[in-house]
C-alpha cells in the first residue's frame, strides 16, 4: 500500500461505504416480508457510482503519473540524442573544412582562388 496511496484510500471508502450500508441493512424492518424500498435501491446506487468515480479517479491519475514519468525518460535520452548530433556536426564541419582545404573557421577555398 505504501506504493499505491490513491489505492488504499480506495479500498478505505469503499470499506467505509460497505459498512455504513450493512448498518443501514441491519435496521429491522416493521415489514419483514416487504422487498426493499426505492430508498435502499437509490442508497445503494449511490454507493455503486461513488465507487466507479473514485476507481476512474484513481486510473487517471495513475495514468498522469505514468506520462510524466515516461515523458522525463523521454526528453533526458533526447537530451543525449542532441548532444550526439551536435557532435558530429562539429566533426563533420571540420572534416569539410579539412577535405576543401581551408582552415576550420574560414571559408573554403575553391580551386579558381588557389594559386597555381
Amino acid at each position: 500500500m505504501r506504493r499505491y496511496p490513491i489505492l488504499a484510500l480506495i479500498l478505505l471508502t469503499m470499506a467505509a461505504m460497505f459498512l455504513a450500508s450493512m448498518s443501514a441493512a441491519a435496521v429491522p424492518s416493521p415489514f419483514p416480508a416487504a422487498s426493499p424500498s426505492w430508498n435502499e435501491h437509490a442508497d445503494l446506487m449511490t454507493i455503486l457510482i461513488g465507487v466507479l468515480i473514485t476507481l476512474v479517479c484513481f486510473f487517471m491519475v495513475r495514468t498522469l503519473a505514468k506520462i510524466d514519468r515516461n515523458q522525463g525518460r523521454l526528453f533526458e535520452k533526447l537530451d543525449v540524442v542532441c548532444k550526439q548530433v551536435d557532435t558530429l556536426q562539429g566533426e563533420h564541419n571540420v572534416m569539410k573544412n579539412f577535405c576543401s582545404g581551408g582552415i576550420p573557421g574560414d571559408r573554403a577555398i575553391s580551386r579558381r582562388e588557389r594559386p597555381d
